[in-house]
């Protein structure tokens, strides 16, 4: 049955979902380990977020308190030399800071515009690459194929070598070694009798150019396929090279800018620390002027407690940003791990409808009914309707054959082949053997107008010889009704049959043509039919 059932193509695609099934589950055990390491560092990030807010809250409400103490306290022109030129070198210090925040700003700006820039370039490459892969796929496909037809090709010369006992490469043999017929061993002769070295040169020559046609097309073709498989190759590798450098060139930004705002961050909180000192200059120095100087060391003491409280909250909105960020992070990760895991799902369920117990057994099952619709057709033919065939397949893929007998009442019983009668059995047996010849025929597989058949009337009455005869008579004829319903597939024009022994009326009674071998003497005479 593997004859007309090729299950390599299957068993081919389970091995290959089976090994895509393997690899993404290791993607998404690393994957998982990746997810893992990112919750840790997301629970510090939670844990340093939620200090932060926590220092903003009690900044807020020192600054609260303060400001309502100041709100209550006179307010005085009167202010010393020294608190004037504090107060100036603040206000150098509040607008350097203004604008330090806002080049920040715009570097920021610039570094959102730049990175959308890059991975929206990313994303066109990783496209281009998954498209390269899937066209490498298609060429690696079409190359096995190419390199199957040539094998095929190679079989086919290998199988005329032997067949004409001949040795050619790329050109027929110029003579023939041989003084007999290599297919049927009779004697070469040039007067016309028997077979002629002219006939078998045409003969060999025919069937040489055949095999020389389907091997050079062979060649040609995987020559063809694997060119395109070398440019979908390089194709493949200039789309990674390139995907794999804009990625790079994109972690190259993300660290340019990081290290540009880390440094103006640290300028913002130099500067933000010189605030604090020339606030705590300036309060000391309004703490020793006279009562009336108190509400100006209330709003110097306020500006450094909005001081505190602008550098606690943006040191809050930094931990909130990392957070976001970790938080985007840890879900595309899991995103990532869920697609492998979906993608291993599929390619393992892939690889149980590619297997032995999906599509296999499948196409084995439609194969073994079609075949036994077959059978079932000429053991009609061959047995009235008294012998009924089966076959199923077991739970390990094996063929059971099981028959029936027509009982006088009409009805079937079943029985085992092993106690079936020898003319039963040899009924069977040809049945079989006849729908798999006509199953082959039906799948193109093998056509033949020759059948041979060594000793089908083996343990055959006469009734059952008969049969057997009239159904030959009725394929050689054309005749293709067989049974009740059945349609003959089978194209022989010449049916062969090797008998040991048979009387005299039979022979003459059922066949065309009688050939009788003789053996006297320790040699082999062969009588040809009159007829013949």
């Amino acid at each position: 049955l593997a004859y007309i059932v090729p299950l390599e193509v299957w068993q081919r695609a389970a091995a290959t979902a089976r090994a895509k099934s393997r690899q993404f589950s290791r993607n998404e055990t690393e994957l998982k380990g990746m997810i893992k390491l990112r919750e840790e560092d997301l629970k510090e990030i939670e844990l340093r977020r939620d200090h932060s807010l926590r220092k903003v809250e009690e900044r807020r409400i020192i600054y609260t308190e303060k400001k309502t103490a100041a709100e209550k306290e006179p307010e005085i022109d009167s202010q010393t030399d020294d608190i004037s030129i504090i107060q100036g070198q603040l206000e150098d210090l509040e607008q350097k800071a203004s604008d330090l925040h806002h080049e920040l700003q715009q570097q920021k700006e610039s570094r959102a515009k730049e990175e959308v820039l890059m991975r929206s370039c990313k994303e066109e490459q990783s496209q281009l690459v998954t498209a390269s892969r899937t066209a490498l796929a298609d060429a690696q496909r079409e190359f096995d194929q190419s390199l199957f037809r040539v094998q095929a090709a190679d079989v086919s010369c290998n199988n005329l070598k032997k067949k004409w006992n001949v040795s050619f490469s790329s050109e027929k043999p110029r003579q023939l070694e041989f003084d007999k017929c290599p297919t049927c061993l009779q004697p070469l002769s040039a007067n016309g009798v028997g077979h002629s070295h002219h006939d078998l040169r045409e003969i060999l020559d025919e069937e040489i150019d055949n095999v020389l046609l389907e091997t050079h097309k062979a060649n040609e073709n995987k020559e063809k396929v694997k060119l395109v498989y070398d440019e979908a190759a390089l194709f493949l590798k200039t789309a990674e090279a390139q995907l794999r450098e804009t990625s790079n060139s994109l972690e190259k930004i993300s660290q340019k800018w990081d290290y540009k705002l880390s440094e103006t961050e640290l300028l913002i909180r130099e500067v933000n620390k010189e605030q604090r000192n020339y606030s705590s200059k300036l309060a000391g120095a309004l703490s020793s002027m006279n009562e009336g100087t108190k509400a100006e060391a209330i709003k110097v003491e306020l500006r450094s407690e909005e001081e505190l409280l602008n550098a606690a909250e943006e040191d809050y909105e930094r931990s909130e940003a990392d957070l976001l960020k970790a938080k985007e992070n840890l879900a595309e990760l899991k995103s990532k791990a869920e697609q492998q895991r979906t993608s291993s799902i599929i390619q393992s369920q892939l690889s149980e409808v590619f297997g032995a117990k999906g599509i296999q057994t499948f196409v084995l099952q439609y194969t073994i009914d079609a075949l036994e619709n077959i059978s079932r057709a000429y053991l009609d033919e061959l047995s009235d309707g008294s012998l009924r065939l089966s076959l199923t397949l077991d739970a390990g893929d094996r063929v059971v054959r099981r028959a029936s007998v027509r009982l006088p009442c009409g009805d079937y019983t079943e029985r085992s082949l092993s106690s079936l009668s020898g003319g039963q059995w040899r009924r069977c047996q040809l049945a079989l053997a006849l729908g798999f010849s006509d199953l082959i025929g039906r799948r193109g597989r093998l056509q033949s107008s020759l059948m041979v058949m060594d000793e089908p009337f083996t343990h055959l009455d006469r009734s059952g010889r008969n049969h057997v005869g009239l159904l030959l008579r009725k394929l050689v004829k054309g005749d293709r009704h067989i049974g009740t319903t059945g349609s003959a597939g089978t194209h022989a024009t010449t049916i062969i049959i090797i008998l040991q022994d048979l009387v005299a009326e039979e022979l003459d009674e059922t066949f065309d043509h009688v050939d009788e071998v003789i053996k006297e003497g320790g040699f082999s005479s062969v009588k040809i039919s009159e007829s013949s």
